[in-house]
């Protein structure tokens, strides 16, 4: 679940971010978040952490959740330096008024 949270929460509240790199981050996360579960065998939700000689003890989605985060971020800089099309939002005025 916390790997939705970019791709649709920050996605449709803000405009800021690539479709392509919430995807590209999205698939990422979720990539590297079923690895660490797989590498524990699918019984606990704890994976250890080796950062600069460091073992940290981290829920596996969190590192994930970066990882998704980052990917999202980079991308979409580099998808607007390369003038990739974001497509075009077709949702009707009317659609705002309640």
């Amino acid at each position: 679940m916390a790997q939705l949270f970019p791709s649709v929460v920050v996605g449709v509240f803000t405009r800021w971010f690539h479709p392509w790199a919430l995807f590209v981050g999205w698939l990422a996360g979720m990539a590297s978040g079923t690895a660490m579960a797989v590498a524990l065998g699918l019984k606990i939700s704890v994976y250890p952490l080796h950062i600069f000689g460091s073992t940290f003890a981290m829920y596996a989605a969190v590192p994930a959740l970066l990882l998704n985060l980052l990917v999202s971020v980079v991308l979409t800089i580099a998808f607007r330096l390369a003038k990739v099309n974001a497509g075009s939002d077709v949702t009707d005025a009317a659609a705002y008024v309640g």
